[in-house]
């Protein structure tokens, strides 16, 4: 019957066809699109268990009090340059094992009471030697505190060999612990971060370093951070030498809107820097530390009463500019005219200018006096930039 139809392009029949065609590849896409978001929204999140949709849904009903950005100015004022807050807890010295050489790592320091292990920077701790910790009394595992490994300065002849692995391990033998320092890391990749939240409910402070000149990095961060319900503990991170991603960078600037007290320190550009504590990066040689007094001034800032007034003493010397200026055009002449050189008065006497006369004396002290009288009637308001925007 439709045999005799020819079907020429742009005709309505050809026409018709394509739109049909399109119209059954956007429901295919669309339907792919809808899969993949029921997949996402039905994913489990690491750190609470819950459902990808219900996460989202808890985190829109959290406030976002104190997040605008006249409250991070008003940080960066009281904080820029100060020392850093946060402060690992101290243990008296019958609580703290320290194993000077590799040779003593003795199982049997390892008992119940002890809340701080520390390692000499000469000593490469391995998975081997977690495997030791992690054979350990439970009393003490269940106890410790505080772990600290490897060289605060970085050097290349005190690496550490522990990895990803050996992390989880240590983390998961002892859940309690607030502090852990990975210093002079050089096999740790993204997993190590992200093992010691999820297996340390009361973590603090986290410390994982790169050897100088080393390729270590850091792509991968626990996004569920955002959460601020979610390990309300934390203070502090120290990522120096290690290579963050912009991406990355971003991320922690936006965590700190989100938690104002997390302190976080890394290279950016190779230069160690206080970055995103108020959403400015300080380099750590103008933060001293908690003991020692400031004596740079190039770091401190006003205080808000101090800032306060110099925004006043300002608007008051635009008014005043603004009336010189009025009088100024008023009269017809610059009012420097009228102003008498104490320096060179006798040069005066000696001038052909004759200066302000009688006339224009009483013109001048009338227009002040109208100024003065128009602003009794409505003084203006004072400066103050103290509104957030």
């Amino acid at each position: 019957m439709f045999s005799d139809v020819e079907y020429v392009p742009g005709s309505g029949v050809a026409k018709k066809k394509r739109d049909r065609t399109k119209d059954r590849q956007r429901r295919k896409e669309k339907q792919k699109e809808e899969a993949e978001q029921k997949a996402k929204d039905e994913e489990i999140v690491e750190t609470t268990g819950e459902t990808r949709a219900q996460f989202n849904a808890r985190l829109e009903t959290q406030p976002t009090a104190d997040a605008s950005r006249g409250a991070f100015q008003r940080r960066q004022r009281k904080r820029k340059g100060k020392p850093i807050e946060y402060r690992h807890p101290e243990f008296p010295k019958d609580q703290v094992v320290r194993f000077d050489s590799e040779n003593v790592f003795e199982a049997e320091k390892l008992k119940e009471g002890i809340a701080q292990v520390e390692f000499a920077p000469s000593i490469n701790l391995k998975d081997s030697d977690v495997d030791i910790i992690a054979a350990a009394d439970p009393a003490f595992r269940s106890g410790l505190k505080a772990i600290i490994v490897g060289d605060p300065l970085r050097l290349v002849q005190n690496g550490i060999d522990i990895t990803d692995a050996g992390v989880k391990k240590l983390v998961k033998a002892c859940p309690n612990t607030k502090v852990i320092k990975l210093m002079s890391t050089q096999n740790l990749a993204d997993r190590a971060f992200k093992e010691i939240i999820l297996n340390c409910p009361d973590i603090e402070a986290i410390t994982i370093t790169a050897l100088k000149g080393s390729q270590a990095k850091l792509d991968d961060f626990l996004n569920e951070l955002i959460d601020r319900v979610y390990r309300t503990k934390l203070r502090f991170w120290d990522f120096r030498g290690v290579w963050i991603n912009p991406e990355n960078t971003n991320f922690l600037g936006f965590l700190t809107k989100v938690r104002p007290a997390l302190e976080v320190i890394f290279e950016p550009q190779g230069k160690p820097a206080l970055f995103f504590r108020d959403m400015d990066g300080v380099p750590l040689t103008k933060v001293p530390p908690q003991s020692q007094s400031r004596e740079d001034d190039e770091w401190e800032d006003e205080t808000d009463d101090e800032a306060r007034a110099k925004r006043r003493a300002n608007a008051k010397a635009f008014k005043k500019a603004g009336r010189l200026s009025t009088m100024s055009s008023m009269l017809g002449r610059p009012l420097y005219d009228f102003e008498e050189d104490d320096d060179s008065f006798e040069d005066d006497l000696d001038s052909d200018d004759d200066g302000m006369d009688d006339k224009e004396f009483q013109k001048l002290m009338g227009m002040i006096a109208q100024m003065e009288d128009m602003e009794a009637m409505g003084d203006y308001e004072d400066y103050d930039d103290d509104s957030d925007y």
